[in-house]
């Protein structure tokens, strides 16, 4: 009994063992799984950081290619040079926390619009976590377009395939030296034809020119159709109502919507004499001290005296410019109540200024500061 009573406490003293064993062996699978467990926690919180500080990085780079890009155009908008445009741009994005390499940043990349600017950067970033897992860096970039419109920036990731504009106001101007129509030297359409711009010519920066009640554009309209009614010069917007207050609206504020060059507009007939004077007068209100001439440049960039224009050409089948090989169009359906077509080739920004002419004229005037995007084509000479 003996024998057996010590066998059984043997037994029972092995069966009292064997739980320990197990206990011991759940607590090293629970610490493997927290030793994983906290692994993966680590893992995924140095992504989690590197991808925030990804994040971060190339807003940074992003925000300082758009302030730079915009900065450079603006600069060529303002009159300075392909050089000093880039030393904007370099500014710019230094203030940004990017440094820009000159050759990273390109004006008139098309050849064709001295206003556009390029930028195009990459920066290799390093990471903080993600060399544990053989990744030291990544390569981040940013490129953008830019292009000044009078008052604003347009920018684009990708290059806008025509050239458009928003905030127009509406009027429309012909591609034509306006000087001798004004002095009266000018006055058959043989005259008038001649005035067209050829490739080589244009308007000329700080010169006064008349934009509404624009001489120029009615004897030019007059010999195409056959009589220009009561055209001065105004644009009746696309989607823009062609009341009086819509034209004062967009004559103060600016046209909301787009317009691109290709685009076919009609002429708003009538002197619109108050819905004018009171479109110019608040924009001049605006920033009355400002001034843009040859000589003294005081406008600043977001002045609401800077407007973009429509230049404007009489959509006329058959006819490659105003004024040149002109048929007998008189009976033609170019002209709807007193409205002609025309087509807008181009834009140019102008510096309002006050009409120094009787106010029952309604007339309009504006020094030409730059065009926007490409000088429209001219004429072939001959």
């Amino acid at each position: 009994m003996t024998g057996q009573g010590g066998t059984i406490c043997s037994m029972r003293s092995w069966a009292r063992a064997r739980p320990a064993r197990g206990r011991s062996r759940r607590r090293g699978s629970v610490s493997l799984l927290m030793a994983v467990s906290f692994t993966a926690f680590l893992s995924l919180m140095a992504v989690i950081v590197d991808l925030g500080w990804i994040y971060l990085a190339e807003a940074r780079i992003s925000r300082a290619t758009r302030a730079a890009a915009a900065a450079a155009t603006i600069a060529r908008r303002n009159g300075r040079s392909e050089e000093e445009a880039i030393q904007v741009a370099v500014a710019f994005a230094g203030a940004n926390g990017v440094e820009l390499q000159p050759i990273e940043c390109v004006v008139d990349p098309l050849s064709n619009n001295n206003l556009l600017v390029r930028i195009a950067l990459s920066r290799e970033t390093p990471l903080f976590f993600s060399p544990i897992f053989g990744v030291h860096d990544m390569t981040l970039g940013s490129a953008i377009y830019a292009q000044a419109l009078a008052g604003s920036v347009k920018l684009e990731r990708d290059l806008p395939p025509t050239l458009e504009s928003t905030g127009v106001i509406p009027i429309g101007i012909p591609h034509a030296d306006m000087v001798p129509v004004l002095d009266g030297t000018a006055t058959t359409s043989e005259d008038l034809s001649s005035l067209i711009f050829h490739d080589d010519q244009g308007f000329q920066v700080g010169q006064r020119y008349m934009l509404k009640g624009n001489p120029s554009l009615r004897p030019l309209l007059e010999a195409i159709v056959g009589s220009a009614g009561s055209n001065q010069g105004a644009l009746d917007m696309p989607g823009g109502g062609n009341g009086a207050a819509e034209y004062s609206d967009a004559l103060s504020y600016g046209y909301s919507g787009w317009i691109a060059a290709g685009d076919r507009v009609q002429t708003q007939p009538g002197t619109m004499l108050g819905p004018t004077r009171t479109g110019v007068t608040y924009r001049h209100d605006q920033d009355p001290g400002a001034e843009f001439g040859p000589e003294l440049q005081t406008a600043k960039t977001w002045s609401a005296r800077l407007v973009t224009v429509p230049i404007v050409r009489a959509a006329v089948p058959g006819l490659s410019d105003m004024g040149t090989g002109i048929p007998d169009l008189k009976n033609l359906p170019y002209q709807h109540s007193g409205r002609i077509d025309v087509d807008v080739i181009g834009f140019a920004c102008f510096f309002l200024e006050p009409d120094p002419g009787p106010p029952s004229q309604g007339l309009v005037f504006g020094r030409f500061v730059s065009y926007v995007g490409p000088k429209p084509a001219g004429q072939e000479p001959g």
